[in-house]
């Protein structure tokens, strides 16, 4: 979902293909303010990969450059407000805040922290009273960049099912 290039200046750069499924896994908190309004945290690992082939408009290349595999592996930390508009066995919700991204690949032409807004939603549906199933929806977009010599920034749209346990 982000831009089909990134840029480094006006004769190089990349050109984008998001061919690759992406994942993240982890542990999400929450705290109660309200019955109905939380703050929420959580500690994920991610991968957000993709393939790129480089590009010199001024460069005289014997060989055309070959697709290559990027890999960006990150540790996200989220915080978020999460608002329930239904306080039912059926509680659908909205959430928006910030993502914070720790880059774990080491590579001098990328920023190792990343941040970033999220707005999303979705719906929990309380099989008991302490375990319910979610399916939720987000939208995340950089704040900060990427590259350094890129205005390049990571957009993305996660849906994500799982099961939940309150403590």
């Amino acid at each position: 979902m982000s831009s089909e290039t990134i840029v480094f200046d006006e004769f190089k750069g990349f050109s984008v293909d998001y061919n690759k499924t992406n994942y993240r896994l982890g542990i999400d908190f929450e705290y109660f303010l309200k019955e109905n309004f939380s703050l929420n945290s959580a500690i994920r690992y991610s991968n957000k990969d993709f393939t790129g082939t480089y590009y010199c408009e001024v460069c005289d290349f014997t060989v055309p450059p070959s697709p290559q595999e990027i890999k960006l592996s990150f540790i996200e930390m989220p915080l978020t407000a999460k608002y329930y508009f239904l306080p039912n066995k059926v509680r659908l919700f909205g959430k928006l805040g910030l993502t914070n991204l720790f880059l774990l690949n080491k590579d001098v032409l990328v920023n190792s922290y990343v941040v970033g807004f999220r707005i999303g939603g979705g719906v929990e549906y309380n099989l008991t009273q302490e375990v319910a199933l979610l399916f939720n929806m987000d939208y995340n977009n950089s704040i900060s960049k990427l590259y350094k010599e890129s205005d390049y920034n990571l957009k993305s749209i996660a849906f994500g099912i799982g099961v939940m346990k309150r403590m």
